[in-house]
């Protein structure tokens, strides 16, 4: 496997280390355009209602992509369960600069 692209958060998703970087400037611009789906994401501390996974799931792989061009939205439903899906949206919105980091958070280990 390549040296992922971006830098960002390690995490360990179905299984594979994952470096999660933070979304493009477009996809931010494109978030802030669509009012939902940045209501979406400042909820992003608890798993939203069934009709609104399919953005969540298109928002993350959008981040995840930049790094591993095989993972789209089908392979993040097909590979998550429901808790990584959640640590996975926090990662891109704090890697995203779209939400703080708690201070015990902070100290989460990063790729460079």
């Amino acid at each position: 496997m390549n040296e992922p692209k971006y830098h960002g958060r390690k995490m360990k998703l179905a299984g594979r280390d994952m470096v999660v970087p933070s979304l493009s400037v477009k996809k931010i611009r494109s978030l802030f355009a669509d009012e939902a789906q940045l209501k979406l994401m400042a909820s992003a501390h608890e798993l939203p209602p069934m009709e609104q996974i399919d953005a969540l799931l298109d928002i993350c792989a959008s981040a995840l992509g930049r790094n591993y061009p095989e993972v789209d939205a089908a392979w993040l439903e097909e590979n998550l369960s429901p808790g990584e899906l959640n640590s996975l949206a926090l990662a891109v919105l704090q890697e995203s600069q779209l939400l703080q980091v708690p201070e015990k958070e902070a100290g989460k280990e990063r790729a460079q």
